[in-house]
């Protein structure tokens, strides 16, 4: 039944696509407005001692990025690192195994606590032992 009506899913993709602003072109290895080489760098590395297994990774409207850590074992963190790559605050998660990280557009942290399975909204300010109101 399926294969039946491909043609047509396909097409309604295909005019769906060009109705709503066309196609992407796939990337290619040789991309004029990168000069980086297609090199990978490291940006920032999680602090030592601590929680060492980055799951999540978002950023803010403006461009800090946030790493939390997935560990069973101690209490985990979520770091927030500067443009720059440098740390700028490390804030605690105690109990909390976050696994992905989103903003809204309000500006507010989403965190998936895959231990308990909720999920966590964090209100700011982000502070450092302290990430805003906490909703579950």
């Amino acid at each position: 039944m399926f294969t039946r009506r491909l043609p047509t899913l396909l097409l309604l993709t295909l005019v769906t696509s060009a109705l709503i602003g066309g196609f992407v072109s796939p990337a290619t290895a040789q991309d004029d407005r990168d000069d980086r080489d297609n090199k990978v760098e490291r940006f920032a590395a999680l602090p030592k001692p601590g929680p060492g297994f980055p799951e999540g990774i978002a950023a803010d409207a403006d461009g800090n990025i946030y790493v939390a850590t997935f560990d069973f074992t101690q209490t985990n963190n979520l770091y927030v690192f500067r443009r720059n790559g440098r740390l700028r605050t490390t804030i605690p998660l105690p109990g909390v195994a976050a696994l992905g990280l989103a903003f809204s557009a309000a500006g507010d942290l989403y965190v998936a606590d895959f231990g308990n399975g909720n999920v966590l909204k964090f209100v700011p300010p982000f502070t450092s032992g302290r990430a805003g109101a906490i909703s579950t």
